[in-house]
């Protein structure tokens, strides 16, 4: 198990991280985009030691999923699934929050059908539609 060491941006909030892998994704919605004006940064990992809980604010965003920020500071913090299925609990953090980051490298972009044109990552890596994502999350059969 993999860790790193994070905090929101006013430090009122701290943690350690634990992650299998060393990969992370980028998400292109419409929602994540607003939430960090920008592309949804994130790993999926489990938060452990949290210091400062009082300051952590979460509010369902969506029928599937909540996210949380730093009620002091804004930071957003981590966008979780809370939907049935194979998903559910999975907890997405922020890149920008770890201090050690380096050697993790991007394993995919979601919701591109999203994306402004007026960006792009380099490399090789998975890239998916809305339409695709909402498929993996489905509970049907």
């Amino acid at each position: 198990m993999n860790k790193a060491h994070g905090q929101c941006l006013c430090n009122a909030i701290s943690f350690t991280a634990e992650y299998k892998e060393e990969k992370f994704s980028a998400c292109h919605c419409d929602m994540c985009r607003k939430w960090g004006s920008g592309p949804y940064l994130a790993m999926a990992a489990t938060l452990n030691d949290v210091k400062g809980k009082e300051h952590i604010k979460s509010y369902k965003s969506s029928e599937w999923a909540e996210r949380a920020f730093c009620n002091n500071c804004g930071t957003n913090l981590y966008y979780k699934v809370t939907a049935e299925g194979q998903h559910k609990g999975i907890t997405y953090i922020s890149m920008g929050l770890l201090d050690e980051s380096a050697d993790l490298v991007m394993e995919r972009e979601i919701f591109i059908d999203q994306k402004p044109e007026g960006y792009n990552f380099a490399g090789d890596h998975i890239k998916q539609t809305a339409e695709e994502v909402m498929a993996e999350f489905s509970t049907e059969d």
